[in-house]
């Protein structure tokens, strides 16, 4: 048993600590950081605030959103999700709260297509990042899309006072 301790150890220090048939040097890995403004949190790849303690209707948050060269929270595909989910079950553990208003509204001029509220109006997936059976519209009058703690979205109505989460525009 020493011998195949001993033997693993100087494989990982022969082969630049791999423990794998090839010799070749493992690839370095590039790290990106980026830097936040004061009061914006960096995760999942942008920079985002997460406003707890001011509730605001959806239109009032994507004001607010825009006035700080932001957004509401999107994403545009299912990785992209994921790694945002992640990230936000961590915060909500370290943190606490119970999530707030993203970008999603359903454009019910539109088709009811639900789209990001922001400049480009790319359309929000369907078939991944909703609770399960929503986006719904129960009552007819839910048309914007709420993150809950669980990193899931369900529709609520727009004009209910929450907090919210804004990302910085790229």
């Amino acid at each position: 048993m020493k011998t195949l301790l001993l033997l693993t150890l100087l494989a990982l220090v022969t082969n630049n600590g791999c423990l794998c048939k090839s010799q070749e040097p493992a690839l370095e890995v590039e790290k990106r950081s980026f830097d936040c403004p004061s009061g914006w949190i960096p995760g999942a790849g942008k920079c985002l605030h997460w406003n707890q303690q001011q509730g605001l209707a959806w239109w009032d948050a994507n004001d607010y959103c825009r006035a700080h060269d932001a957004e509401l929270l999107s994403w545009r595909s299912e990785a992209e999700y994921l790694t945002f989910k992640f990230f936000w079950l961590e915060l909500v553990i370290s943190n606490g709260g119970a999530g707030g208003w993203t970008g999603g509204i359903k454009q019910w001029w539109n088709y009811d297509d639900w789209t990001w509220g922001n400049t480009t109006n790319d359309l929000v997936p369907i078939n991944y990042g909703w609770s399960e059976g929503k986006p719904n519209g129960a009552e007819g009058s839910h048309e914007c899309a709420e993150l809950y703690s669980d990193g899931m979205l369900d529709d609520k109505g727009c004009d209910r006072a929450i907090p919210f989460i804004c990302q910085l525009n790229d």
